[in-house]
């Protein structure tokens, strides 16, 4: 069912105030969409597109079935560790192959003392020090860089979901 609204090109922002044109238009959109909700068979059924409903998080590659803005399909994968026992960097290779776009990562750690849960890159700081863990992806090899600074982190369990598109 093709829904053309008589004026269907009209672009409001929020808390911008209306003209009594812009208003009528408004309200000949509504009008429109009622009449048309009020004569359409009730057993008539909109088929929505899909939108990804599948927001389980997995170890293994998964398609979210959205799409960046670029139209390139958009991946989740979890992937799980422990962080350096010392301030140092550790390299999980190829945990994300062919990665070209970081889209949002999500990360936590579990306080080695298993007092605290906090995101990674939130600082667990002490008088003496601050102290850090953070991710980076390698773009292509979808290789990741677990940075320590301190050692107040020193060997936390860690959860990183990344969003991302492929090459």
């Amino acid at each position: 069912m093709a829904i053309n609204l008589p004026f269907p090109n009209m672009d409001f922002v929020p808390l911008d105030i209306l003209t009594a044109a812009e208003m009528n238009q408004m309200v000949a959109n509504d009008a429109y969409l009622a009449n048309m909700w009020a004569t359409t068979d009730t057993n008539a059924i909109i088929q929505a597109r899909h939108l990804g409903s599948d927001f389980s998080y997995s170890t293994t590659e998964k398609d979210t079935g959205r799409k960046w803005i670029d139209d390139k399909t958009i991946y989740r994968k979890t992937i799980t560790g422990t962080t350096p026992t010392t301030t140092t960097t550790q390299t999980l290779a190829n945990q994300f192959p062919g990665i070209n776009k970081l889209i949002n990562l999500e990360s936590a750690i579990d306080a080695p003392d298993s007092t605290q849960m906090r995101p990674a890159g939130a600082p667990n700081y002490t008088p003496a020090d601050s102290h850090y863990t953070y991710f980076r992806i390698e773009k292509g090899t979808g290789t990741v860089y677990v940075n320590s600074t301190g050692t107040a982190n020193a060997g936390a369990a860690f959860r990183l979901t990344a969003y991302y598109t492929k090459s």
